[in-house]
């Protein structure tokens, strides 16, 4: 085989490889919201599951590969051991829930212990294969010794990352949408293999390598390079994360949004990977060089941080630009965010290979010291997973976290390249150390606050109302906020508009208000309380405004559980305490910050009636509470002649969508009935005979007057004013289609053909005369 032969096939060997490991990851990430529960505090131990298993099989298994005369076999046994130690998950997870759930239980009461638990078992599920995956890159560079270890270290991390760049978008833009989860699963089994496989062959062709053990010591790399790599590591992953969290307000909480960051993110840590071949080589062996780039890194986020509230002028722009072109949305979307982020990414990207170019190595040690810069990197994004989501969030507001970080890091990487130049030339360091701490002066003087209401301006549904009104600014004018906070969970705002309405958005969206959203809240409550003959016991999932909470609590039940993920919602209620009654100081009320389908899974508890409002199934992870898979714990919890109700969307689900929603309710409830409230439809089911009220049911005082608020005067006028028919009448009309499940989840897609449609609510009207063409 030909030396040029011999190179494009590693590529493909490494591509195939890092395609397959994000595929994974994504995988890995989904599965766990249900095991573990969706929380970010629980998704960030699966990250540093993930990343330690990497740090692990760098170090240990980049040993290895320097002491095998046929490093491209041990390649070989590390990706069947990925495709088969990745089946482990996907083997059990029919029945690991029903061993752990228990536990889970157990150890509620002890955020500690449970969380402990859940990483020791997330360690068991993930870590072997992550482990195998770590030391992919330092074999195969230990197999092939032609070329110097810094370039060649930088073209294996750009071949690796691309892939996983492509897996990343792949999955989230075609294979998820076409395949579900489980036959994604195994394409990205048949990928490692065929990656083992395609290596396979060409070790049969290739020379053995000798072992220099001689040079053992020069795959150790010095403490400095260590601690530049671990906090360029670390910077970058905790940067991600505010990113992320930052651009799903204008991208939308979607799964679409997920994949474009973390698309983004990869390709710009591969471009600088791509590049650094190309630099001369007083740069690729010089610590002024790795100083420069620090400041260059950090600064480009600690400046445009101070003007990311302005990023929003630059979405808008795109989605006007864009029109109703799904593919141009798209690729607008992904080159904002790349002018936003790429700079910081693509000096990682160059960062990384660069350290090894500041490393003394031999050609026998080159497994050994790609092992030790990938263990520092990966053990740096550990900490860079962790910091945000339990300090950086939960006490700072984004821009500050973004200011934090580059300083902290800044500092923290100059005083190690500072102190390696001045063991030269210590003049030289004092001059490059003033020089590089003076550009950081520029923060200072541009230092300005963020505009909050283009933070929650909600521009990737609201674009064609700003445009209506004439731009953004003028839109965003009609109302003042009154409230802004970003939790771990989500981003939080309360605005007033012009006629004294307040409206709660979360990530940017409307979900709750007292304006038009009244009657739905208030019926959410009203309408499984009144078909129910006694209920004792409620769960609401979702707190939101409140006041759905504060309608059941006018009943006299003797408990009310209320299930709120997000931190920022409780707080953000209370400026609706006129509305919901002041619900949460109700002594039967009992609110729980949790995940919705976690608590419902492992809780014991049963109910007379459960209540599920949470946001709109396109938003990530919210289709799982509109699955069949969540429906069934909602079944296990139900008492007897327990009642559930579901808030499903007219307004921004397509037709084909709301038939998927509606066949997943209909499939999961032996009986149900249907009622319409403009642009929302409530739904009730359970698994008996449901039992309609008398039109002369006498209801507590307190609910016949909140009742008639809503031009409601009973009982008879409810159903003559917002009942459609029961499930039957839709029988013939939803044969055929395909239930929601976590397996093949069609809602949490249906972001795009509303975000293309060029309307707000673009479906309330086809919605709604569909359904009426069943009465």
């Amino acid at each position: 085989m030909s030396s040029r032969s011999t190179s494009l096939t590693v590529a493909l060997i490494l591509f195939l490889s890092g395609f397959a490991s994000l595929v994974y990851e994504i995988l890995w990430v989904r599965y766990f919201s249900y095991l573990i529960g969706g929380t970010v505090i629980s998704l960030s131990l699966v990250s540093a599951v993930f990343l330690g298993g990497l740090a692990i099989g760098y170090r240990y298994l980049g040993r290895l590969g320097d002491k095998q005369e046929r490093p491209l076999r041990l390649y070989v046994r590390l990706e069947v051991g990925i495709a088969l130690f990745s089946l482990l998950p996907l083997s059990i997870h029919g029945f690991l829930p029903q061993l752990v759930d228990p536990l889970f239980l157990v150890l509620a009461e002890t955020p500690p212990l449970l969380y402990t638990f859940q990483f020791l078992l997330t360690c068991l599920l993930i870590l072997p294969c992550t482990i195998c995956m770590g030391g992919t890159v330092p074999v195969m560079l230990g197999a092939f010794r032609d070329t110097p270890l810094a370039p060649a270290l930088a073209r294996y991390y750009f071949i690796n990352t691309l892939g996983g760049a492509a897996g990343v978008l792949a999955t989230v833009f075609l294979l998820l949408p076409q395949l579900g989860a489980y036959y994604n699963h195994l394409l990205a089994f048949c990928l490692s293999l065929a990656s083992g496989g395609v290596a396979a062959l060409v070790e049969k062709e290739h020379a053995p390598v000798s072992i220099a053990g001689e040079e053992k010591e020069k795959g150790k790399i010095a403490p400095a390079l260590a601690g530049l790599t671990f906090f360029c590591g670390f910077f970058i992953l905790a940067c991600e994360i505010l990113w992320s969290r930052l651009l799903m307000l204008y991208l939308g909480n979607t799964i679409y949004a997920f994949g474009i960051i973390l698309g983004i993110v990869l390709l710009a840590i591969a471009a600088g990977s791509l590049i650094f071949p190309l630099l001369p080589q007083r740069l690729v062996h010089s610590w002024r060089f790795a100083a420069g780039l620090l400041l260059v890194m950090t600064l480009s986020v600690g400046v445009p941080a101070l003007y990311y509230d302005q990023a929003a002028q630059l979405f808008y722009r795109a989605n006007l630009q864009a029109g109703s072109s799904w593919g141009l949305l798209i690729t607008l979307q992904m080159a904002t965010v790349l002018l936003l982020i790429g700079i910081p990414t693509f000096c990682s990207g160059l960062f990384f290979p660069l350290i090894a170019g500041l490393c003394t190595t031999g050609s026998g040690t080159r497994s050994r010291t790609a092992g030790q810069i990938g263990f520092w990197n990966p053990t740096g994004t550990i900490l860079g997973s962790l910091v945000p989501s339990f300090w950086v969030l939960p006490a700072l507001e984004l821009r500050d976290g973004f200011l934090l970080l580059s300083v902290l890091v800044f500092v923290a990487g100059l005083a190690i390249c500072l102190f390696r130049i001045g063991r030269d030339n210590r003049t030289a360091a004092l001059r490059w150390g003033i020089g590089l701490a003076l550009f950081w002066i520029l923060p200072v003087i541009f230092s300005r606050s963020w505009d909050q209401k283009m933070i929650h301006s909600g521009l990737y549904l609201y674009t064609p109302y700003y445009q209506e009104l004439g731009s953004l600014r003028k839109g965003l004018g009609q109302s003042r906020l009154l409230f802004s906070k970003h939790d771990r969970e989500s981003s939080v705002a309360i605005n007033e508009n012009r006629m004294g309405e307040r409206f709660m958005t979360i990530n940017g969206k409307v979900d709750a208000g007292s304006g038009q959203d009244m009657a739905t809240q208030y019926l959410l409550a009203h309408l499984p309380m009144l078909h129910h003959p006694d209920p004792q016991k409620v769960m609401v999932i979702g707190l939101g405004s409140g006041i759905t909470v504060g309608s059941a609590a006018l009943y006299p039940s003797t408990q009310i559980d209320c299930l709120e993920i997000s931190p920022a919602v409780v707080e953000a209620s209370d400026f609706f305490k006129k509305e919901n009654r002041n619900a949460l100081a109700d002594p039967r009320v009992r609110l729980r910050v949790a995940d919705g389908m976690y608590y419902l899974r492992t809780e014991g508890e049963t109910y007379d009636v459960i209540v599920s409002e949470p946001s709109n199934p396109w938003q990530q992870g919210n289709a799982s509470l509109f699955s069949r898979d969540f429906y069934r714990q909602v079944r296990n919890r139900l008492a007897p002649d327990g009642i559930f109700c579901q808030w499903i969307p007219l307004y921004d689900l397509s037709p084909r969508h709301l038939k998927t929603a509606l066949a997943t309710f209909k499939e999961s409830f032996s009986d149900s009935l249907l009622f319409l409230n403009s642009g929302d439809l409530l739904v009730i089911g359970a698994n008996t005979p449901i039992t309609q009220p008398s039109p002369f049911t006498q209801v507590p005082t307190a609910v016949s007057q909140q009742l008639a608020h809503i031009n409601i005067t009973g009982v008879g006028d409810l159903y003559a004013d917002k009942f459609l028919y029961t499930g039957d009448n839709l029988t013939s009309a939803l044969s055929g289609i395909e239930s929601n499940t976590l397996n093949r989840s069609a809602l949490e897609f249906a972001a795009k053909p509303l975000f293309t449609s060029g309307l707000v609510g673009p479906y309330r009207k086809t919605n709604t005369d569909w359904l009426l063409s069943f009465k």
